[in-house]
């Protein structure tokens, strides 16, 4: 009898960026190593829609204004707001603050929050205000593999 072929098929984070998921796949590994539960496409945020009358309206407008992080991390000393990006610039630095705030507003804080940034390319400006601010930057090289 024949044995089944082998898949190399993986579950990819639908909302991830063409272009990010090849950065996200070459962290996975270390990822899932430090946490023990990662939640993907976490919203925060999200404005408030029109009057309450309009409820339904209301809670559509919130969840498509919502900003999503790419992952959370959860870990017995830390919940970790993960961003994967490739050729990482100052918007992803922005975005991280920006979740970090929202977090603190919206969810749990009993843990630290740490903020990583994965990426396969950045700058010196980027590494230096990533350092400067306590982000986690960690530099990753990406598989050559296709998904």
């Amino acid at each position: 009898m024949a044995e089944p072929e082998k898949t190399t098929t993986q579950w990819i984070p639908p909302q991830f960026a063409r272009e990010d998921i090849l950065i996200y796949l070459a962290w996975k590994p270390e990822m899932e190593k430090r946490y023990t539960k990662i939640e993907y496409n976490v919203h925060l945020g999200g404005d408030k829609g029109g009057p309450e009358e309009e409820k339904v309206f209301s809670e559509m407008w919130k969840k498509l204004s919502a900003r999503r992080v790419d992952a959370v991390g959860y870990a017995e000393d830390h919940t970790a707001l993960i961003e994967f990006r490739k050729f990482a610039g100052p918007s992803a630095i922005g975005q991280l603050i920006m979740y970090k705030s929202l977090w603190e507003r919206e969810k749990d804080i009993s843990k630290p929050i740490k903020l990583i940034l994965v990426t396969d390319i950045a700058t010196d400006p980027i590494i230096t205000t990533a350092k400067n601010i306590g982000i986690e930057l960690i530099i990753v090289t990406q598989p050559r593999e296709e998904f």
